[in-house]
Parts: C-alpha cells; structure tokens; sequence
C-alpha cells in the first residue's frame, strides 16, 4: 500500500467552530477559550491482483490382454512342466518360468497417471 502526503489539514476551534490556522497555538481569536480540533485528509492507493491455479489428476490401471493372458498360461503350466522335469533341469525351468512370469507381468498391468494442470 502506497501512502501519499496529507492532501488537506484543517482545524477548528473545539468550542466555536472557527476555523484557525494548524499551526496556530493558544486560545480561540473568536471565542477566547482554549482546545482545537485537527483533522488530516490522507489518500492512499492499494494494488490487490490474485492467480488461479488448477491441477486434476485421473488414475487408472490399464491391462494388455494378451500379456495378462499369457501370464496366467504360465503360472498354470509350469507346475505341470515340474511333474515331468525332474532334478536340476527342472529346478532351473521352474526359476526361468518364474522370472519370465515375473517380467511379463509388470507389463500385463500398469498403473496410469494423467496430470492436468492450468490456471485461470
């Protein structure tokens, strides 16, 4: 806020009302009796400004089908490969089944963010 210099100073005797010079000291020239009322007109100006801003946010998970798919064909099957692969070959079928599974599966589902921001 920005304050400017007195624009008017007027006073008055508090007794009479006759309008006496500010910077007038002692008793009233019209009535004799002592007191006086100031008043300061002041001008000031104020600079308000504002912003707006916005953001929305839309989550979601977005599948791939055939990724999805495959992923529960695995898990099935592997179990199975397990009853017929015995030892370590099928120890180490069993781990790469699990990884592909794995890999695969991080990919079959995705958790989507959008973010949408402005203002206004």
């Amino acid at each position: 806020m920005e304050l400017s210099e007195p624009t008017t100073i007027l006073a008055k005797c508090a007794w009479c009302g006759t309008e006496i010079d500010p910077a007038y000291v002692g008793p009233c020239p019209n009535c004799g009796r002592s007191g006086k009322i100031a008043s300061v007109g002041l001008s000031a100006s104020l600079k308000v400004s504002g912003s707006l801003a916005w953001e929305h946010r839309r989550e979601y998970l977005l599948t791939n089908k055939k990724l999805l798919a495959s992923v529960v064909c695995i898990t099935i099957l592997s179990p199975l490969l397990g009853l017929y692969v015995t030892g370590f070959l099928g120890l180490a079928l069993g781990v790469a089944s699990g990884l592909v599974t794995l890999v695969i599966g991080l990919f079959a589902v995705m958790k989507v963010r959008e973010i949408t921001r402005g203002s206004g």
